[in-house]
Parts: C-alpha cells; sequence; structure tokens
C-alpha cells in the first residue's frame, strides 16, 4: 500500500509469556493451508509464518492455551476495601444524628 516500506519476511512475532505458556499447549487457529507456527518459550516468543504473502492479503488468527488460564487472585472492587469504612462512617453519622435530635427536641 502507498506510504509504506515493503514486507522483508512473512513471520509474525507474538509475545507470550512463558510463566503464561509453561505447561499449556499452546494453539493457534485460523491458520490458512501452507501456514505454520512455533513456539520458543526460552524467547516467550511465538512465530507464525504465512504462505501467501502477497500485498494486501489479511491474515488472522487466534491464539489459546490448553488447560485455559484460571484468576490467580481476587480483583478488589469499592465494596470489598471500603466498604467497612463506609458503614463505620454511616453509623457515626447516624449516631451523632440521633443524639442531636434526641438532645434538642
Amino acid at each position: 500500500t502507498a506510504g509504506h516500506p515493503p514486507l522483508r519476511t512473512n513471520v509474525t512475532e507474538l509475545f507470550v509469556p512463558s510463566f503464561i505458556a509453561h505447561g499449556s499447549a499452546l494453539t493457534v487457529r485460523g491458520l490458512a493451508e501452507g501456514d505454520s507456527y512455533t513456539y520458543d518459550e526460552s524467547r516467550q516468543t511465538l512465530y507464525v509464518r504465512t504462505a501467501d504473502d502477497r500485498p494486501g492479503t489479511v491474515h488472522s488468527i487466534e491464539v489459546s492455551l490448553q488447560p485455559r488460564l484460571r484468576a490467580v487472585f481476587f480483583v478488589n472492587d469499592f465494596w470489598s476495601d471500603w466498604g467497612q469504612s463506609v458503614l463505620i462512617g454511616l453509623g457515626a453519622v447516624l449516631a451523632l444524628w440521633a443524639y442531636v435530635l434526641s438532645r434538642f427536641m
């Protein structure tokens, strides 16, 4: 395409951290006939080689791991972080309000 330098290789390199891929089978879907891939865990790189390198050709792949990744930690939200403080503050405001009502009414 106009304004872009010509491609010098038909290999795409994708970063796949070894701590994620270690002990899992890496699968690449969407490869066309003649395409191939290799994963080098020591370099943490997935190499995808396409057979069709004609200008304007679009390639789309999906990379997955088996077994699937599982969550390693619980993601906090507002209420798990601050819920107790909010309830204590609300209780203090209600107690102060009740005290003021009882003294001046």
